[in-house]
């Protein structure tokens, strides 16, 4: 597997600010994107007070999210304080609850909140521990992007939730970050989108997932050929296989020496090594797949 570890900006969290639930005073933000430098944090700690007392007064429970035009804002609170959280609309807001709970904790945990005199100079140094906790958000690329070289697939982008790591095969054509996001906002373990000039599916198992894009002339039996593979590819990402020698001989009598040799090569690799260190992934994850629906290869457990 290629380490080459490229951290990137995805931009989802654009401000968060921290404020007293008993004052409504702003005590910390944290601007993340060029989009809010303009944000007045008095007035949004205002609303945010006056927006939950509204919904206590009404009975209608806890204020958790309201959007905007082209924002959401989610607010969690802790003992003491208030979190707010400005996203992206299309964001899911389950992602981002535990880490809005988490700041406020830590931030409680580290501040005596009840004897606060008002200075707010004082939390400066909390922007190193924020850095620290928003870095689990941070999607990060492995390796260099990488080209399929394959007839009627303009691209594939595989992921990995738990850690934020993702695999890049667009040469650069598509951008894989707004992809998975789409991905991710979708409930279906896979689906077909039809586009104007382009057909994608989006696959997911678990934490794991992935996108293809076939050109929209792909012939039908490429395009339900290839998804099947990478549903396959996506369901074993982490997995590896045996081979037993007992089984040479039903292989040979279906596969050539030259499959039946690299089958054997990548026996105990985990299929995403096996699918980003191949000179021909697709075609080599196709013939595993070949070998494990005629049971002549076992996955671990």
């Amino acid at each position: 597997m290629n380490k080459n570890i490229e951290k990137l900006d995805e931009k989802m969290i654009h401000y968060i600010i921290l404020v007293n639930r008993e004052s409504g005073i702003m005590m910390f933000e944290k601007k993340l994107s060029e989009d809010l430098t303009d944000i007045k944090s008095v007035l949004l700690s205002g609303m945010l007070i006056a927006l939950r007392q509204l919904s206590a007064e009404l009975k209608i429970g806890e204020l958790s999210t309201f959007n905007t035009h082209n924002k959401k804002v989610l607010t969690s609170v802790t003992k003491r304080i208030i979190v707010a959280l400005i996203i992206d609309p299309d964001d899911i807001e389950k992602k981002f609850e535990k880490l809005s709970i988490k700041i406020g904790e830590i931030f409680e945990e580290r501040y005596d909140i009840e004897n606060w005199n008002g200075d707010v100079d004082l939390f400066d140094p909390f922007h190193e521990n924020l850095d620290l906790l928003l870095k689990e958000f941070e999607w990060k690329r492995f390796g260099p992007v990488k080209s399929l070289k394959s007839q009627f697939i303009l691209g594939f982008v595989l992921y990995e939730n738990t850690n934020k790591t993702f695999y890049d095969f667009t040469s650069n054509k598509f951008d894989a970050l707004k992809l998975i996001k789409e991905a991710e906002t979708r409930n279906e373990r896979k689906i077909r989108i039809d586009k104007k000039n382009e057909i994608y599916f989006f696959i997911k198992n678990e934490s794991e997932g992935g996108i293809v894009i076939f050109e929209s002339r792909a012939p039908t039996e490429k395009v339900n050929r290839y998804s099947k593979t990478f549903s396959f590819l996506i369901q074993n990402l982490n997995n590896s296989y045996l081979f037993e020698t007992k089984l040479l001989k039903s292989a040979q009598k279906l596969f050539s020496p030259e499959i039946i040799d690299l089958i054997m090569q990548n026996v105990d690799k985990p299929l995403l090594d096996i699918f980003n260190t191949s000179e021909d992934p697709l075609n080599l994850i196709e013939n595993i797949r070949k070998f494990k629906v005629r049971v002549l290869i076992n996955f671990k457990e």
